[in-house]
């Protein structure tokens, strides 16, 4: 680790390569094929896990396939330390300023968890059709 006052010249360098440079997600449909995926902009950035965790580049894939309409129910453990330790989140938020629905069950229960989140969407969707 190095000073942060040695960092500076890296700031001007961030900034050129975030006004300068865009995901290719409009060269090719990312739904024809997996590698097409790597093109879209990813919703999971600079994940503070382990080096060679092995469940970083799985979460990366799936937000570069499903980004915004994603809703995670996270279990306990070591997902929950890199993905939802205040102040910060790997998570990222889209062209359209939305972001990864994610949300954190303490107990060993995501499963029962993530199925009460896709009832409640659904039951808003159904009323919504009614109404």
């Amino acid at each position: 680790m190095k000073p942060l006052e040695s960092q500076t010249a890296e700031i001007e360098r961030w900034n050129y390569i975030e006004k300068n440079v865009t995901y290719k997600d409009s060269l090719l449909p990312k739904d024809a094929a997996i590698k097409n995926t790597q093109f879209a902009q990813p919703l999971f950035e600079f994940s503070g896990a382990c080096a060679g965790c092995g469940e970083t580049p799985y979460i990366k894939l799936i937000t570069q396939l499903f980004g915004e309409r994603m809703m995670v129910a996270n279990a306990t453990g070591c997902s929950s330390i890199y993905g939802g330790s205040a102040p910060s989140t790997p998570y990222a938020i889209g062209k359209k300023g939305k972001g990864v629905a994610w949300a954190n069950s303490l107990f060993e229960d995501n499963a029962e968890y993530g199925f009460g989140m896709a009832t409640g969407v659904s039951q808003t969707r159904n009323r919504i059709a009614s109404l």
